[in-house]
Parts: C-alpha cells; sequence; structure tokens
C-alpha cells in the first residue's frame, strides 16, 4: 500500500499520525480532574441542603474560600447543574471529558482532511497544467510550421 502513496500523501500521512498523537495529548490535558474538596462536601452533612438547590435556585457568585460547602457551592455557581452524590459528579466529570475529547479530535479530522483536500487539489491543477504543457506542440516561429519535438530533454 504504501508504494502506491506519492511522496506527498506519504508527508501527509506521517504529518497526520503527528497531529493525532499531539491532539490525544491535548484531550488528556483537558480531561476534568476529580476536584478532592467538591468530593469532601457531596459527603459531608453540613452540604446537604446545596445537594438539593431549592427550587433550581444556584447561587449567584463562587462563596468565598473560608466559607462552609466552598467548592460545592462554587460548582454550582459556575456549572448551574446539582450534584447530589459522588457517582453523578463522576458522570459529569465523565460526559465533560468527552465532550471536551470529541471536540479536539473532530477538530483534528477536520483541519486533516482540509490538509488532504487541499494538496489533492493542487496535486490535480498542477498536474493538469503540466500536462497541458506537455501537449501543447512546439511551432516554428519562421515558418509557422509545427518542429518536431526535441526527445532528449
Amino acid at each position: 500500500m504504501l508504494d502506491r502513496l506519492n511522496p506527498w500523501q506519504r508527508f501527509w500521512g506521517i504529518f497526520a499520525l503527528v497531529m493525532l498523537a499531539s491532539t490525544l495529548v491535548l484531550a488528556i490535558a483537558v480531561w476534568p480532574r476529580r476536584d478532592a474538596g467538591l468530593r469532601a462536601d457531596l459527603t459531608a452533612p453540613a452540604c446537604a441542603e446545596w445537594r438539593e438547590p431549592r427550587d433550581g435556585l444556584f447561587p449567584a457568585a463562587a462563596p468565598a474560600p473560608t466559607e462552609p460547602c466552598h467548592a460545592l457551592r462554587a460548582f454550582l455557581a459556575q456549572h448551574r447543574q446539582p450534584l447530589r452524590s459522588e457517582a453523578e459528579y463522576d458522570a459529569y466529570r465523565w460526559r465533560t471529558g468527552m465532550r471536551y475529547t470529541m471536540a479536539v479530535l473532530l477538530s483534528w479530522a477536520a483541519f486533516v482532511g482540509a490538509l488532504y483536500l487541499f494538496g489533492w487539489a493542487g496535486a490535480s491543477i498542477s498536474g493538469r497544467f503540466l500536462n497541458r504543457q506537455r501537449a501543447v506542440p512546439e511551432t516554428d516561429a519562421a515558418s509557422g510550421s509545427i518542429a518536431p519535438r526535441d526527445s532528449s530533454h
């Protein structure tokens, strides 16, 4: 299969693999990390009222770091999504991580696909241009007749 690829396609394939590796590293880097404070707030009895926000009301802003249930209240203020247990928090992290991963993988696929299309179009246009130049016979300027092509070039 590799012997059927032209040099540009081989370069594109290597570039695509390097870009995929860097994209996967980026996906790992943006995956949501566990917040130990939030996990502690989800199990603390003092934070029970924040695990079930009244009437869907969320804090307007993150509280000061010294206030009780700071991590849970900050999460509620930022994400506007109630968390009732550690299992819900893990499910939230999984959904968010997968959404980020799909976004970076789709970006990679679009970029690599566009690069291939540009390369294919460029090769097609340059190939047609070169074939057209080869097909045009040379004329003798003095007589106006077609001169035989020199095959020594």
